[in-house]
């Protein structure tokens, strides 16, 4: 115990107990327990559990439930939990439940304002006594016995503040002495005087075990809220038991509650082909596992809109249908995907050459062509193309028929484009005409730019970061359009304080109307944001809702580079920081390594030498996943099959150990941290796994790792979203900290401001009492850096207690 003494008497206490979470070992306040201690109870223990993953199954496979045609299933603890909705399930009686005075049931639960008597779980036995036993609710929740001689025991009752739409733990035991309730892992009370033998005698409704209610119909006292997860166990458990089935993890760690879920696997892979143009394509998978299974289709790593089903039909096939097809199947239990269907428009070959000076010649005004870079290298002047690397170009050239605005794209392309456009000048040297990352969709790209009658024009196509497949090319000549818009000067992305101004500078020309747009969404004028019709757009008091991709149109299918704008937290407002911003692809993380951070370019085994990658040890890193996509050949993360991840690198400057976490993010994160051994051609050849995280504990959806940090190396962390779920990532990074109070930083009359520390993710509750005795929750908080605001003492010479508690 931790105890801190403020001025006027104000007193704080960092309190511990223990649990095994997420792989922290936690301090119980009954002592230190070995690992191996806090597993769940044995198979045998177990009568019945229901998961409630969208059927009424029993995972011993003794006691299936009905499902009441009323219920409905929404998100759980784990997978799927069910919304009884005046139904629920009913669980025939069976000898196995008429336990004696043996006896522990658990659930995990859900709901708001209950106001009213509602059951939980119930085993029924008549209309005037209801229950052998229940949980049920009515302001807080309870547990109850009734035993032989219609004697009701009541456990102890949760507070109301249980009820606030969060998932909670719920168990309640019978040892033949005493009923308790636990919440949380912690005990209502001190449990209930109660003996002998539980009643069975159920003369009207057999006894049925009826989960959401209440026989006989489950309609009476239906409980308004979701329930996942219910186990009934033939024996008490103790409290390192309880605390282990509270924790999600353990169930994946730990033997004991069978789960007969099975994770999708494909048995029929989708198949790739060639295709002509106006054709019907159809892509199949087949897949078995737990239902149901669910389906997302990628083409090059992007989630397509609305392809849902185990078959993609793709109708009046056009050029940009061509690419590399995966499907991603999940369920409950896990998420499988699959093996890559190359889809190729049938169109003549162009004559690509490896050489610039061999370059061959396309002409006319329009075209469509293929190749491929397989064998292709790298040779001067591709060398200077841009600061993103390529390594597999090809080349062509075309003289202009006539003067105009001639458009090129690589889409319908199987791999990440690069795509240039060059001409010698009056003095025979190489001039940039227009040069193309990610500008059509599916990592393709596409330029528009004017030319001259008579000129020769080269093209080049590359692969991003060494990338090979198959180039489905296509270009058009507007003829008599003498003047293009064009981007002279591309904007910045940039990564700042809150509260700071920021400034987004493009050069065009020859674009009388333009407009800026904000995660695909045109972006509209306001107090703070001015500019959005010009080539400078401003943002002042930036916050959280500033934070995601900006580009600029000059006109139809012409655009600036994408940016970003992204917020790194602790910096003053005003404040630019000098950190390097998560980005949508790992291979521009490792070219801003060896161009922005040494004067040099350095190959990729030196990068490890580099320093300050970010801001600091410590820190935050706030920004927008919308639009992110999967790059072909990446990792999945955590073996969970997300779709939208950023990469963001770090240096940490000690050897220790060293936390990273997403907590407070908007949405269900999953996080990677990858080290670069430096072998393999492939962006994603090098990377070894260090670390890994889906949900940190039990009921959160963010995620938490730690591991041992090495001075010497670069790390590269993915942060995911389940399902490719997208919104605000607040990824905090610091070496392993302590979990304490930092006495005053700030006081005035009305308030006392402190700061509590401690492991990154780490849930807490703040709780304050008048006499050490009886203590009230202030609030539960998911440990950053977080400032925590007191109310003043309530009066000169009056004492406050605070303390920190671990949930």
């Amino acid at each position: 115990m931790l105890r801190l003494h403020l001025r006027r008497r104000t007193t704080l206490f960092l309190t511990q107990q223990t649990r095994w979470l997420a792989g922290l070992l936690w301090v119980l306040s009954l002592g230190l327990l070995d690992a191996a201690e806090l597993c769940l109870p044995g198979a045998a223990d177990l009568i019945a559990s229901y998961r409630l993953n969208d059927s009424a199954a029993d995972q011993t496979g003794r006691h299936p439930g009905v499902l009441s045609s009323r219920a409905y299933f929404t998100n759980g603890v784990i997978g799927r939990a069910l919304f009884p909705n005046a139904g629920g399930v009913r669980i025939a009686n069976h000898p196995d439940f008429e336990v004696r005075d043996q006896l522990t049931v658990s659930a995990w639960v859900r709901g708001t304002n209950v106001s009213s008597f509602s059951y939980i779980v119930s085993k029924t036995w008549s209309l005037s006594y209801s229950a052998s036993y229940a949980f049920y609710a009515v302001g807080g929740l309870y547990f109850y016995v009734t035993t032989e001689g219609r004697n009701i025991a009541l456990s102890p009752p949760s507070p109301a503040s249980i009820w606030d739409n969060q998932w909670h733990h719920a168990v309640g035991t019978y040892d033949g002495k005493k009923v308790r309730l636990f919440v949380d892992g912690k005990e209502m009370g001190a449990g209930s005087n109660a003996s002998g033998p539980i009643l069975y005698t159920n003369p009207a409704l057999g006894g049925d075990l009826i989960i959401g209610g209440i026989a006989p119909d489950a309609q009476n006292f239906s409980w308004p809220g979701a329930v996942d997860e219910v186990s009934v166990f033939k024996r008490p458990l103790s409290l390192p038991e309880i605390v282990a089935l509270g924790d999600v993890s353990s169930i994946r760690l730990c033997q004991g509650l069978p789960d007969l879920s099975t994770p999708p696997r494909i048995v029929l892979q989708p198949q790739g082909a060639k295709f002509s143009l106006g054709n019907g394509i159809i892509l199949n998978v087949q897949a078995e596992g737990t239902g149901p299974l669910n389906y997302r289709w990628l083409r090059n790593g992007q989630t397509i809109p609305g392809a849902t089903q185990s078959q993609l039909r793709l109708d009046n096939a056009r050029i940009d249908d061509g690419g590399r097809y995966q499907v991603i199947v999940e369920n409950s239990a896990g998420s499988v995907l699959s093996e890559t269907a190359v889809l190729t428009p049938l169109l003549n070959g162009l004559p690509w050459a490896d050489l610039l000076a061999q370059a061959g010649v396309i002409t006319g005004p329009s075209g469509t062509g293929t190749g491929n870079n397989q064998d292709a290298t790298l040779g001067p002047p591709e060398r200077e193309f841009r600061s993103r690397r390529g390594g597999r170009s090809l080349w062509l050239r075309w003289t202009a028929p006539q003067s105009g605005a001639l458009t090129l794209t690589t889409a319908g392309s199987d791999f990440d484009t690069l795509l240039g456009l060059y001409r010698l000048d009056s003095q025979n040297a190489w001039f940039r005409v227009g040069e193309d990352d990610d500008g059509a969709e599916n990592f393709a790209s596409s330029l528009a730019r004017p030319v001259l009658q008579g000129v020769e024009y080269y093209i080049l196509v590359d692969g991003r970061a060494g990338a090979t497949g198959t180039i489905a090319f296509q270009w058009n000549l507007q003829a008599g359009v003498t003047t293009t818009p064009q981007v002279i000067s591309q904007p910045r992305s940039s990564t700042a304080g809150a509260g700071a101004a920021v400034r987004f500078t493009t050069v065009v020309t020859n674009a009388p109307v333009v407009q800026w747009y904000k995660n695909g969404v045109p972006l509209a004028a306001s107090a703070r944001v001015s500019g959005v019709t010009s080539p400078v757009l401003d943002i002042i008091d930036i916050n959280e809702a500033d934070l995601g991709r900006y580009r600029l149109q000059l006109a139809s299918g012409i655009w600036s580079d994408e940016v970003t704008l992204q917020l790194a937290a602790g910096f003053s407002p005003g404040q630019i920081v000098p950190t390097y911003s998560a980005s949508d692809k790992l291979a521009d993380i490792l070219d801003d390594l060896e161009t922005g951070v040494a004067p040099a370019r350095l190959p990729r085994e030196r990068q490890a030498q580099l320093a300050g990658l970010v801001a600091g040890t410590s820190g935050t890193q706030i920004f927008s996943t919308a639009g992110s996509r999967r790059d072909d050949g990446e990792p999945v993360h955590c073996g969970v099959a997300g779709g939208a991840s950023q990469w963001l690198a770090i240096r940490p400057d000690i050897d220790g150990p060293f936390q990273i976490s997403t907590a407070g993010s908007a949405f269900d994160t999953v996080l990677a941290v990858y080290r670069d051994t430096g072998l393999g051609l492939e962006v994603f050849d090098g990377l070894t796994s260090v670390a890994c995280n889906n949900d940190a504990a039990a009921g959160l959806n963010t995620s938490f790792v730690e591991f041992q940090s090495s001075i010497e190396t670069v790390y590269f962390i993915a942060v995911d979203g389940v399902g490719g779920a997208t919104g605000t990532v607040k990824l905090s990074f610091q070496p392993k900290q302590d979990l304490r109070l930092v006495p005053v930083l700030e006081r005035t009359s009305a308030q006392l401001k402190l700061r509590l520390t401690g492991a990154l993710g780490q849930k807490v509750r703040l709780e304050t009492s008048d006499n050490l005795k009886n203590w009230t929750t202030v609030s539960t908080i998911e440990v950053n850096v977080s400032d925590i605001i007191l109310p003043p003492v309530a009066s000169s010479g009056s004492q406050s207690y605070y303390r920190v508690v671990t949930q």
